[in-house]
């Protein structure tokens, strides 16, 4: 059982849990959480019940009387040690972040916040709000290399957690998707890109990606999709072919900044990878990283992750097919064309 505890200023809001639907399951998982009130530190609370033996990723959005929050704030609960959900996590009506640390638990008096813009937001303001109390936008407290940044001094609740954006000099906003959820835990300085929720706690620059892909025939065709989810970044790579099969490919990115990349491949039917083989990645102290269905870090190397195709599945080194594998079939459909188990 999780318990989620959700910053809003709804009244009787109600968070309604669902699951992608698996090729296998007949129709889709879905419900609403029970209410749970309010808890210690006033937010209004859920109780989830998540089976973490069912595969594929759970969301939540927040909904009453009809009115749902958008799709670009759909929360997806992230899976701790052997997959299991954590038993409590924090989030915000109107961002899509899901907190694993209790914000309550540490508290911040001031923040610097950079924002990272080539020029659509460098003479715009801050703006920050929190159910309960008035917006307020803020004017840059100077400009540094990324762009400008922002000194806030923090009062009360936003000691902890509190939703911002940023705004054009003509007063437009970022787009919803960017609404971003900071919380205590992040630290007192943190970066940030325009139109882009991820906050990250140490400086973004500028590294280069390389990524090794096999498909089952070898092809200079294939091409890297890489993305940002709640960000409107999203470009192809093209490889090159070399003399052993794999593809290699290499792609500017920033650091320490999540991606998800996937696959296409003309010279393969369907040319699409499937939903399930997106995988994740970013960059950091020289090397490139994954994070694994359980939530953990780990680290690939400075070489770059390898990858198959149709496998979400990233390595640090090279596969290689050097073992054998025995498959015992106990029982096969009628209409196979596998010959019959014993035959």
């Amino acid at each position: 059982m999780t318990t989620v505890h959700v910053l809003t200023g709804l009244e009787q809001a109600g968070l309604h849990i669902w699951r992608d639907r698996a090729a296998q399951s007949a129709s889709q998982l879905a419900y609403d959480a029970e209410p749970r009130g309010l808890d210690s530190d006033r937010l209004v609370s859920f109780r989830a019940p998540l089976d973490s033996q069912l595969h594929g990723d759970a969301h939540a959005l927040l909904h009453t009387d009809g009115d749902w929050e958008k799709g670009e704030h759909r929360k997806t609960f992230a899976r701790t040690a052997q997959y299991r959900f954590p038993d409590d996590v924090w989030c915000a009506h109107g961002a899509a972040r899901l907190l694993a640390m209790n914000p309550f638990a540490v508290s911040q008096d001031r923040i610097r916040i950079h924002l990272i813009t080539a020029a659509r937001y460098r003479d715009g303001q801050l703006f920050v709000w929190s159910p309960g109390r008035p917006e307020r936008r803020v004017d840059p407290a100077g400009v540094d290399g990324h762009g400008p940044y922002f000194d806030l001094q923090l009062e009360g609740r936003d000691r902890h957690l509190f939703l911002f954006k940023f705004a054009k000099p003509s007063g437009e906003l970022e787009p919803d998707y960017a609404n971003r959820l900071w919380s205590a835990h992040d630290g007192r300085e943190v970066w940030v890109h325009s139109d882009s929720s991820p906050i990250s706690p140490r400086p973004p620059v500028i590294e280069t990606l390389r990524v090794q892909y096999l498909a089952p025939t070898a092809s200079a065709e294939a091409e890297l999709h890489l993305w940002q989810e709640s960000s409107d970044f999203a470009k192809t790579f093209r490889g090159s072919l070399a003399d052993d099969g794999w593809v290699r490919f290499e792609a500017p990115i920033y650091t320490e900044l999540p991606y998800r990349f996937k696959f296409r491949n003309a010279s393969l039917q369907p040319i699409w990878e499937d939903d399930e083989a997106p995988r994740s990645v970013f960059l950091r102290e020289g090397a490139a990283w994954t994070v694994d269905g359980d939530g953990s870090h780990r680290r690939l190397g400075a070489g770059g992750p390898w990858t198959l195709e149709g496998d979400h599945e990233l390595f640090g080194d090279r596969p290689r097919a050097d073992r054998d594998v025995v498959v015992e079939i106990a029982a096969i459909a009628p209409d196979s064309s596998l010959p019959a188990p014993g035959s």
